[in-house]
């Protein structure tokens, strides 16, 4: 499983508007606090392939590759960087 992307920000409410423009993009909120939030991005591979996939091996690679897209579903760690 890839470690997550770790993005700073300067503010609760700059994390706020990268929360919202994440979960535009299809981002689900995993955990979340005050000052951080963890973001992942579920994915299960495209239609297309997965058709091509239950012609070819009855539905087994189906599984496989389903299973390969999601552990290498993508991640972002957010944290607000404290003021000095």
């Amino acid at each position: 499983m890839a470690e997550p992307r770790l993005r700073r920000c300067l503010s609760t409410d700059e994390m706020e508007r990268v929360i919202d423009d994440m979960a535009v993009q299809g981002f689900k909120i995993k955990s979340r606090s005050e000052s951080a939030a963890m973001l992942e991005k579920p994915e299960y591979g495209g239609v297309g392939v997965h058709v091509l996939l239950a012609l070819f091996t009855a539905g087994i690679g189906n599984i496989i590759y389903a299973a390969v897209k999601f552990g290498g579903r993508e991640k972002i760690a957010l944290r607000v960087d404290a003021k000095k």
